[in-house]
């Protein structure tokens, strides 16, 4: 009974097959997806496994999607009369079909360059990729063999040396670096280490930077498959992005309206307090509320955490509809960032009315309203 069955499910199979590529034309042939295969005697077994499911992942166009070897979705396109759907057909077609993905639209050369680009990337500088296809019945798949070398390793890595502050800066961010010597060249991680060394600086006032400025130069001839790695300033660098920028004023807009203008409105007077400039003529809220919620302090340097913990803060009070925040350059004190927050209000009061039908397990069905009443900012945005 089992082999009987086994039989079913593959002749059902081959005919599901066949059914789909018979609504090709003559010229037309059907992608099945692509392989790839890695050969390289000095690579792990299980690092050929993983390159060769990464570099796949790569590979565009994507096959028809596919169960057991069945198609679903292009036989759903195929019944339902294709290009030439009408009525009832257009809907099937349209929402459980899929258009058949053709051999033509495959770049083999394309693909080749892709996965090898992406061994490159690891630190396989010699890779060398070759595209085929093989085809069966009016179905294609392509097929890539993959040539790979020694993987080069990092020999030395150096970080910028000259005297200008930042320099210093991310030079004092070396020890806890993601390049490592005697580790493999890896492209993803040198990206990662400048997001780190960007947020690094984004803590110590550095508000303009960014980890585009940062260049990692290789030096593939540096030994025995072996590289060489210099991380520097780009010579495009603003000088902006170079300086140190500390908190100036700090201003609040606690009642800000989503169809105004965010600029300041230099006419209104705004209440100080302590080192905040708060401009609410109607006192809808105190002032502590503010203070309290603000990790920001005048004369500090800009720090990306208390930035970010200051708008989670203020949005967590619940109060506020939209929370905006600006940092615009000082005019009157040099390196210095003007902060400016527009909180737009929830409204204040509202009621809601729910109608609900119920039933119950022994088969009583009943009804049930709900009415919620609520009134934010009741104590002028203070905590109890």
């Amino acid at each position: 009974m089992r082999t009987s069955n086994v039989l079913y499910l593959s002749m059902l199979i081959l005919l599901y097959g066949c059914g789909n590529v018979k609504y090709l034309d003559d010229n037309e042939r059907l992608y099945v997806g692509g392989e790839v295969e890695v050969e390289g005697e000095e690579i792990s077994r299980g690092d050929r496994k993983t390159l060769e499911a990464n570099m796949e992942g790569l590979l565009r166009p994507n096959p028809n999607t596919s169960f057991l070897g069945l198609r679903p979705g292009l036989w759903f396109y195929n019944i339902g009369g294709g290009e030439d759907a009408t009525g009832i057909g257009r809907w099937i077609r349209d929402n459980l079909g899929q258009r058949p993905v053709l051999f033509s639209e495959v770049d083999l050369d394309y693909n080749a360059d892709l996965i090898q680009g992406y061994a490159e990337n690891r630190g396989y500088f010699n890779a060398r990729s070759i595209p085929d296809s093989t085809e069966n019945n009016k179905k294609v798949t392509a097929e890539y063999t993959v040539r790979l070398g020694s993987q080069y390793l990092i020999k030395e890595l150096s970080f910028p040396t000259d005297s200008i502050p930042i320099t210093k800066d991310i030079k004092e961010t070396r020890e806890n670096s993601l390049l490592k010597v005697g580790e493999p060249y890896d492209l993803d991680v040198i990206r990662n280490e400048r997001v780190r060394i960007d947020a690094t600086l984004k803590e110590n006032g550095y508000y303009f930077f960014n980890p585009d400025y940062l260049l990692a130069r290789v030096d593939s001839t540096a030994g025995d498959k072996e590289v060489s790695l210099d991380l520097v300033l780009k010579d495009i660098t603003p000088a902006q992005a170079k300086e140190q920028y500390t908190i100036n004023k700090i201003f609040i807009y606690p009642d800000h309206s989503l169809t105004g203008d965010t600029i300041p409105v230099t006419s209104r007077t705004g209440e100080n307090f302590e080192d905040l400039t708060i401009f609410d003529p109607d006192n809808k809220f105190k002032p502590k509320l503010f203070h309290r919620s603000l990790r920001f302090e005048e004369g500090e340097l800009y720090n990306r955490v208390d930035h970010n913990k200051t708008i989670n803060r203020l949005v967590n009070l619940g109060i506020f509809r939209f929370v905006d925040n600006q940092f615009k350059v000082s005019d009157s004190v040099e390196n210095a960032l003007d902060v400016y927050y527009y909180l737009t209000p929830m409204q204040k009061k509202s009621i809601r009315l729910e109608l609900l039908g119920k039933t119950n397990s022994a088969n009583y069905a009943g009804s049930e309203v709900n009415l919620s009443w609520s009134n934010r900012n009741t104590f002028r945005g203070q905590s109890f």
